[in-house]
């Protein structure tokens, strides 16, 4: 992301640029490409993604409504100017489901390359003593979706070690993270013996 300055007549506009659009998925592909030597995602989606861009702008600013310049712009669904875009409760589950699994392949792509190639510079010995590169990377990718039960109650606010318990509490959870993630990324990465 490239930081932006701010403008006085356009004090609520964001503060930093994307360095690709979002919805040019060639685009977001080619910056992939070049930072990872990966495309994480599949070209043949990029028409209903594009379309589901299109649908998410038309219901956000034009009140659903398909405007006579965006209906030839559809490229997965075939659309009318004039048409009233209010899909079906499944049709919404089913595109949430679909969207979750572009978005977890997408994340699984960055991962298995970035692992792959820091894995590869590792000693041998890197599952039984991690560098604080891989640990790094497990803090980066693996922790998003890990709950851990704990079964000792947390201080409350008035407590005078509260912040001392809440730290200790905190370092404990990062530990026990770092173990199940690191057993997670040696499962996966390992070559197998």
């Amino acid at each position: 992301m490239v930081p932006l300055p701010p403008k006085t007549n356009r004090p609520f506009r964001r503060l930093d640029m994307d360095p690709a659009p979002l919805t040019d998925f060639a685009e977001v592909n080619g910056l992939y490409r070049r930072c990872l030597n990966i495309e994480p995602i599949p070209v043949s989606e990029f028409p209903k993604l594009y379309d589901l861009a299109l649908i998410r702008h038309t219901v956000a600013h034009n009140g659903s409504v398909v405007r006579q310049v965006d209906a030839g712009r559809f490229k997965y669904w075939e659309m009318r100017p004039g048409q009233f875009i209010n899909p079906p409760v499944e049709f919404v589950k089913e595109t949430a489901r679909y969207l979750y699994s572009i978005g977890r392949s997408f994340e699984t792509a960055i991962q298995d390359r970035v692992f792959t190639v820091a894995l590869s510079c590792q000693p041998d010995s890197w599952p039984r003593e991690p560098s604080p590169l891989v640990l790094t990377l497990i803090e980066t990718f693996n922790y998003l979706g890990k709950i851990l039960r704990r079964d000792a109650p947390l201080p409350i606010l008035t407590d005078p070690n509260y912040e001392q318990k809440v730290r200790l509490a905190s370092e404990e959870a990062r530990k026990r993270l770092n173990e199940i993630c690191l057993a997670e990324v040696v499962e996966r990465f390992q070559p197998s013996s």
